[in-house]
Order: C-alpha cells, then sequence, then structure tokens
C-alpha cells in the first residue's frame, strides 16, 4: 500500500481546490492553527476568524489549507509561502467524507469501547494488550465534536491495524463514520439511559462484528444479534475472574479456562474489569497467554 493516503487527490474527492501550490502528499492534518506541523493540512474550525487562523497555521508551515470559501487576505500569505488552498460549503460533511475514505484505505479494524464503568480502563487495557502485538491507534479523547474527530483521524498512522477509542457519551457526535469492528460494552451503573446508547451503537454493527460485554451488568440481559463474548465477576462470564489478590499493588488474578495467573498494573474493582475486557479481545484475535500477559504488565496505573 502506498504509505502517503492523505493526498490531494483524495481531498479533491470532498472539496474544491482554489488556489496556491498543491503538495504531492500531506504529512498529516490539524485543526490547531498554535500547533502544526510541516507538511500539514490545516481544518480551519474557528468560525468568523478562519483566515486569522489559516494565516497562522501557513505561518507555522502549513501545506495547505481548507475552509468555507471566500477568504481572500490570504492569497499574499499562500504566494509567500508555496500553500495551497481548498474550499468547502459544507465543511462537516466534507470532513466526515475525508475520514472515512482514509480510513477505508488503510483498513484499520476499529475498536469502540462504550458505557459508564470503566470505559478508560477497558480502553487503556486493550491498548496495552492489542498494542503488543498489532500496531494500534488509540484516541484518548472522546468528547471531540464531529470535524475534530475527523481531523484526528487523518493523522491515523499507515501500517495502523487497530483504531480504539471510547465512544462519546451523546449520539450526536457524527460517529458514523468509524465502522465497529468489536465494540467493548462496559457497564452502565443499572442507567436504562446508558444502556440504550450501548444498544444503539451495538445495533449499528455489521452482523460481522463482535461484542464484548459485561456480564454483571443486569441490563445487558438481551439477544445481541451478534457474535458476543462476556466478561466479568459473575460465575456466568465466559471470562470469569477466580482468586483475585487484591491486597497487593498489582493485580493478580486467574481466568477459569486458562492456565495460570494473571497480573495488571493498578488496582481496584475498575482496573480488573478493564484488564478482562483486553483479555477477552486478545483471546478471540488469537494471543497466547504469554502476549496478553506481557501486555498487561506494560500498562501502568490507570
Amino acid at each position: 500500500m502506498n504509505e502517503q493516503v492523505l493526498t490531494p487527490a483524495l481531498l479533491r474527492r470532498f472539496c474544491h481546490f482554489a488556489e496556491g501550490s498543491e503538495p504531492d502528499f500531506f504529512t498529516g492534518a490539524s485543526y490547531d492553527s498554535e500547533n502544526v506541523a510541516d507538511g500539514e493540512l490545516f481544518v480551519s474550525l474557528a468560525g468568523d476568524r478562519q483566515d486569522l487562523a489559516a494565516a497562522q497555521a501557513i505561518e507555522s508551515g502549513a501545506a495547505a489549507v481548507l475552509l468555507k470559501p471566500g477568504i481572500f487576505s490570504l492569497r499574499q500569505v499562500v504566494t509567500e509561502r508555496e500553500c495551497a488552498i481548498y474550499v468547502t460549503e459544507d465543511l462537516t460533511a466534507a470532513l466526515k467524507g475525508l475520514a472515512a475514505a482514509f480510513l477505508k484505505e488503510l483498513a484499520p479494524a476499529v475498536i469502540g469501547v462504550t458505557g459508564t464503568d470503566c470505559p478508560t480502563e477497558a480502553a487503556s487495557a486493550a491498548a496495552g494488550v492489542l498494542g503488543n502485538v498489532f500496531s494500534v491507534y488509540w484516541l484518548k479523547e472522546n468528547e471531540k465534536k464531529p470535524e475534530e474527530l475527523a481531523v484526528t483521524l487523518l493523522n491515523t498512522p499507515p501500517h495502523c491495524e487497530m483504531i480504539i477509542l471510547e465512544l462519546p457519551d451523546s449520539s450526536d457526535r457524527g460517529m458514523s463514520l468509524l465502522p465497529l469492528t468489536y465494540l467493548l460494552a462496559t457497564g452502565t451503573d443499572s442507567s436504562r439511559t446508558a444502556a440504550e446508547r450501548v444498544f444503539s451503537e451495538a445495533d449499528r454493527m455489521k452482523a460481522s462484528s463482535v461484542i464484548i460485554y459485561d456480564e454483571d451488568e443486569p441490563l445487558y440481559s438481551r439477544d445481541w444479534d451478534k457474535s458476543t463474548l462476556s466478561c466479568g465477576l459473575t460465575e456466568s462470564a465466559l471470562f470469569f475472574a477466580e482468586y483475585v489478590d487484591w491486597e497487593t499493588d498489582t493485580l493478580s488474578f486467574t481466568l477459569r479456562g486458562i492456565s495460570g495467573r494473571f497480573t495488571a498494573g493498578g488496582t481496584g474493582r475498575a482496573n480488573l474489569k478493564g484488564a478482562l475486557f483486553a483479555i477477552a479481545a486478545g483471546v478471540h484475535l488469537g494471543l497466547s497467554a504469554d502476549e496478553i500477559q506481557a501486555g498487561l504488565r506494560d500498562v501502568r496505573q490507570w
């Protein structure tokens, strides 16, 4: 695969090239005019101050700017810096389309983490365990606006095999550009509203997707209509934690049906739950017990 996926040719599928000098490719993307790296595409989300933000980004080394049409004060800056200007009337639609096309080229598996009970711990543990074997891109901020999320996704490394992200609590964040391969459904503390958000995410997934859910959450007693794995502290869980040592600085526990003990950084129930989600995902993806343990060992206290 050509490593340079983010190119002017891809960008022109979703917006119009206005003027300037186009590069062969973009080194990344940013919406922060104060932190633009050389060769990046800058996307101006500054509203009425688009021209000021774009001019600052160009001065910082941006290879191109994407903004709404009608900004003429940039022409001199563009000429001096050999930068390109792209415009679109609907920035949100253009960015979502661009990010979706970009991810389709890379074709990573996407692991979404949802629920209200230990989602950060589950995402962190999954990143540690799966990142020990695969190339993983972990998006740690889950409350980005759709435009910000789309730009962030344009920085996915070219050889990325998996994206891990916590799904936002609200349903209006434009997550449809990320078709989920796995859903880690942490508990909801018996909140029906939170559970309905989890079910909504699950129902949008493809039939071939896999859901790993918290067996301890009573609201999850349903037909998921997908392949499922369960984990938790309830004996009916497929990945059931036995003989947990809560008294040390690191968690130590066994899993029913898997030989040996697992250890994970941190203490407490939330960290144990996070480790169980990561182990379930790792086993399903074919990781050995040694590979899983090595990944857990590298996860610091959450």
